[in-house]
């Protein structure tokens, strides 16, 4: 998309010095990240939608030097909305951050009402913040990087109003009707860091370097939030976490992949993948009208579905539905290949069987020039030996490949050299087997020898 720039002269040029510039859609605004080509100067920009491809981007605020931020938070109130950034250098903590009233009037962050903050979010009207730091005063009590706290209902105002007796704080919860706030049991004072507060049902998710926990609403004693942890594990970085309120996924401390919903949590895995991403630079991208996650960290992509994830060439920074067109940042890296690897295969027995070929059932594609191509990696100890991989062969016009391997563990493979030039689908791959190898068979057993 064109954009024209009018205020900072930010790099829109997606690649420059990832993961910007990035976009917000928002309930009122779109808001932009990018970089000041003059100053290197991380900026807040409104977009505004001129034609079809067309935007302008008015330069709103700088949120400093971008060697100092790791990371950006928005809590969207519609025609009001925060903006904070985080950022750890030399063992310094740098925050930065505004308001944006609907009058257009932009307010500093911290204020006598306000402390800064690393991370924010919108809960049903009411702001909830962490990660904060502050002078020391009386307002904000013992508030540290491992504290969320949360505003009166339509108030971004996180004073504290005075204790009326010792029972409203118990050294990690206070408790009042108006503002109140939590120290996370993961960290004291400058150990423990709120990464992330974002929003899940009805509830708040709370992500930190230690762990996770469930901010919810109660009635009792007074109008406040209670608080449960959540087992398993915390993240090392914010932008390890996307979604919406009725989903999140995230990347833990172990690089594996988890998906969270309101009444399900469920490790996905994929750590394999993820080893091999920058861990500071990785992004998840939501887009809930394409159910799609995508995860990169500018030098490799993934795309995470409700059927799994697949790599992909287009590496996002950021994306969303804008006027129902699926729009944002990304870098192209070129790699138009489409391939496909099933997970290993031992059909159900560890000795050694031989695979005399390959089957390719449903693979329809209109490109002339291009052909299916199918492959097998095996391997012959589990322990310590990596996976060996034939050469490449083309599917004969009836969809087979003769490829001949024997060892104990395959996986299958099939591939077209651009996806962009064809059209192709996929029904199944299907092994043609022998089991040469009875040393480990007891007792009667199918004599098939085919396995898909």
């Amino acid at each position: 998309m064109a954009i024209t720039d009018t205020g900072a002269d930010g790099t829109w040029a997606i690649g420059v010095n990832w993961p910007y510039p990035k976009v917000y859609f928002g309930r009122y605004y779109t808001l932009a990240l990018a970089i000041s080509v003059a100053t290197g100067q991380l900026w807040v920009y409104e977009l505004y939608c001129t034609t079809s491809d067309a935007w302008t981007a008015t330069a709103v605020k700088s949120l400093g030097a971008i060697a100092n931020i790791d990371s950006v938070a928005i809590a969207d109130f519609g025609e009001f909305y925060a903006v904070s950034n985080f950022g750890i250098t030399a063992n310094t903590v740098y925050m930065d951050g505004f308001l944006r009233d609907p009058s257009g009037r932009l307010v500093d962050l911290p204020t006598a009402s306000i402390p800064s903050f690393g991370t924010c979010c919108n809960f049903n009207g009411q702001a909830i913040i962490g990660c904060i730091k502050h002078s020391g005063d009386d307002h904000f009590g013992d508030m540290g990087y491992n504290t969320v706290a949360w505003s009166k209902i339509g108030k971004f105002d996180f004073r504290l109003a005075p204790l009326k007796s010792d029972e409203e704080y118990d050294g990690s919860f206070y408790i009042n009707p108006d503002v109140g706030y939590k120290n996370m049991e993961w960290g004291e004072w400058n150990t423990g860091i709120v990464y992330k507060v974002k929003k899940l049902g009805k509830g708040v998710v709370v992500y930190g370097d230690g762990g996770r926990g469930f901010l919810y609403p109660v009635n009792e004693p007074v109008v406040s939030f209670g608080f449960k942890s959540l087992e398993g594990p915390g993240i090392r970085y914010a932008d390890h976490v996307g979604g919406n309120e009725d989903e999140h996924v995230f990347i833990d401390e172990d690089n594996s992949v988890w998906r969270v919903s309101a009444d399900k949590t469920e490790e996905l895995g994929y750590s394999d993948y993820i080893d091999d991403l920058i861990a500071a630079d990785i992004q998840i991208t939501h887009v809930p009208g394409r159910q799609r996650y995508y995860i990169s960290d500018g030098v490799a992509g993934f795309c995470l579905t409700p059927q799994g994830m697949y790599s992909t060439n287009q590496l996002v920074s950021s994306a969303g539905l804008y006027r129902g067109t699926l729009c944002g940042f990304f870098l192209d890296d070129a790699d138009y290949e489409a391939r496909i690897e099933t997970d290993v295969l031992d059909f159900g027995q560890r000795g050694m069987k031989t695979v005399s070929g390959l089957e390719v059932g449903g693979a329809n594609y209109d490109g002339s020039s291009t052909r299916i191509e199918a492959s097998i990696k095996f391997r012959y100890d589990h322990i310590t030996s990596g996976f060996t991989q034939s050469s490449w062969v083309k599917l004969s016009p009836e969809g087979t490949a003769v490829i001949l391997v024997t060892a104990p563990e395959v996986k299958l493979l099939a591939r077209i050299s651009d996806y962009r030039s064809t059209t192709m689908t996929l029904d199944y791959i299907k092994a043609r087997l022998k089991m040469s190898d009875k040393r480990f068979i007891r007792g009667p057993r199918s004599a098939s020898n085919i396995a898909s």
